[in-house]
């Protein structure tokens, strides 16, 4: 084998291994998400679409508005510059979407 060859071959493994390093971090992390609660103590809006660092709730259109006691599984948290959004699922997967971190509801530690 050239040296050329052995150094692309050991790139190569690297570069693999990194990324299946990220991988599992990431899968961990959304393991983690999942493990958590939500309970919501106030009316809350949930908002439809994908979250960014959008978080001006004037500036996003609700969908629905989530009232204390409903009930909805935690999917993904981000936490962004200057807020956090939690998508949330309902548990008949009839409704989802993501709120705006606020004082409207508690978020539990993963399990």
């Amino acid at each position: 084998m050239s040296p050329l060859r052995g150094l692309a071959v050991g790139l190569l493994s690297v570069f693999a291994l990194a990324g299946i390093g990220l991988i599992l971090i990431f899968s961990w992390d959304v393991h983690r998400d999942r493990q958590r609660t939500i309970e919501f103590e106030h009316p809350t809006r949930l908002f439809g679409g994908a979250p960014d660092e959008q978080c001006d709730e004037n500036a996003l259109r609700p969908i629905a508005v989530i009232q204390p006691g409903d009930n909805f599984e935690v999917r993904r948290v981000g936490y962004w510059k200057d807020c956090m959004t939690v998508e949330v699922r309902s548990k008949d997967h009839k409704l989802k979407g993501f709120v705006v971190g606020g004082p409207t509801f508690q978020l539990s530690e993963p399990h």
